[in-house]
């Protein structure tokens, strides 16, 4: 799909479950992998995003974490 990131449309793969959180103490989480297309042609490693807000939609939460990506950590897998 292709999302407004940066303040530009931007080629991404977006993949998404609805999990538990073991380490959460079971706390329901909709985990999202999201991997951008880069200027080389190549397609970043991809980010993991968990979001407790599990009525949000894959999207979305890229969306939103896209705002915070300069000064949040990332997890990678």
């Amino acid at each position: 799909m292709e999302l407004m990131l940066y303040g530009k449309v931007q080629p991404v793969r977006v993949r998404s479950v609805f999990a538990v959180a073991r380490f959460l103490k079971g706390l329901p989480v909709r985990a999202v992998w999201c991997e951008m297309f880069l200027p080389d042609h190549t397609w970043s490693r991809p980010r993991l995003i968990l979001a407790t807000e599990t009525d949000l939609s894959a999207q979305q939460i890229v969306e939103i974490y896209a705002e915070r990506w300069g000064s949040s950590p990332c997890f990678t897998i």
